[in-house]
């Protein structure tokens, strides 16, 4: 007859991909260098969500915990080097097709390049814009 029926079928599922590791221990607040990791080989699904596999995420970047030999490096144990300090006088730039206009400004809080900051500008006007590594604000146009 035409009945329905279920089956359970017992399943294994593996996502193989690279994800970075402490090539040696890593002591808090020190920087990360090219020696301190290696790439792995080894099924994803096993490993938190926040291991590093993409090496960009990795560049100007200090950890923030000791991390052992061997361990997969998370996101959470790391934080960005310090570009721009609070109460740094820096110039804040807006770009556009043909046309750039830039002033100068205090940070209103320390920051890592590629983070959001506020900054104040003459006349008291507070705006938003993105820590360039050079110490720049870029102001999203």
């Amino acid at each position: 007859q035409d009945q329905p029926w279920t089956r359970y079928v017992p399943a294994y599922i593996a996502v193989m991909g690279s994800y970075y590791v402490a090539a040696r221990p890593i002591n808090a607040g020190q920087a990360l260098m090219p020696d301190d990791i290696a790439v792995r080989q080894g099924d994803l699904t096993t490993l938190p969500a926040s291991v590093i596999g993409d090496p960009a995420q990795l560049n100007g970047v200090i950890a923030s915990n000791r991390i052992a030999s061997g361990a997969p490096i998370r996101q959470e144990l790391l934080r960005g080097i310090t570009v721009v300090k609070r109460g740094q006088t820096v110039k804040v730039v807006t770009q556009g097709a043909g046309f750039l206009v830039s002033t100068i400004g205090k940070v209103m809080t320390s920051s890592a390049a590629g983070k959001m900051v506020q900054v104040k500008i003459q006349g008291g006007r507070l705006l938003s814009g993105i820590v360039r590594p050079d110490g720049t604000i870029e102001r999203p146009n």
